[in-house]
């Protein structure tokens, strides 16, 4: 189906598609930026995409829907999305900008990012105890206290 379309760069698949043949977007190795739902990552050539949108409207994220997505770097969770099975995301370690409700943005759905929220002032070492997956932290202009401490387990 697009097998011309060498050039198409982004694509926004609505709710209402139900299904999507193998093979409709090898060819597309220009696409970058992907708004979907997540259970249709496995047409794209996820080597290109960097930026995933999930379509409004998405409830659910289960566990395996990003396994083969490596190298997004860029992910957007809109607020219909009421619950992310525990895993959904581990494969996604390149991720570097998330924006989602503030209660995914944690530990247990994103292991290995992390962004404190602006406006904060001090960073309590307590607060990443444990986090020995954490490969982004993201430290607002807020921040006027940040302890050593804080990265004494960080690779």
């Amino acid at each position: 189906m697009f097998k011309y379309s060498k050039n198409l760069e982004f694509i926004s698949i609505p709710l209402s598609v139900e299904e999507i043949e193998e093979g409709t977007f090898d060819k597309c190795e220009k696409l970058r930026i992907v708004e979907c739902e997540p259970k249709f990552l496995k047409y794209f050539n996820n080597q290109y995409i960097t930026t995933f949108i999930i379509q409004e409207g998405v409830k659910i994220i289960y566990k395996n829907e990003f396994m083969d997505a490596k190298y997004i770097q860029n992910l957007i969770i809109p607020e219909s999305v009421k619950k992310i099975e525990e895993g959904a995301f581990y494969n996604l370690k390149k991720v570097i900008h998330l924006e989602c409700e503030d209660k995914w943005n944690n530990n247990k759905y994103f292991p290995f990012i992390y962004n404190i929220k602006d406006g904060t002032k001090i960073i309590d070492p307590e607060i990443f105890n444990g986090w020995y997956n954490l490969k982004t932290l993201i430290i607002p202009n807020s921040v006027i206290q940040f302890y050593l401490l804080l990265l004494q387990y960080a690779d």
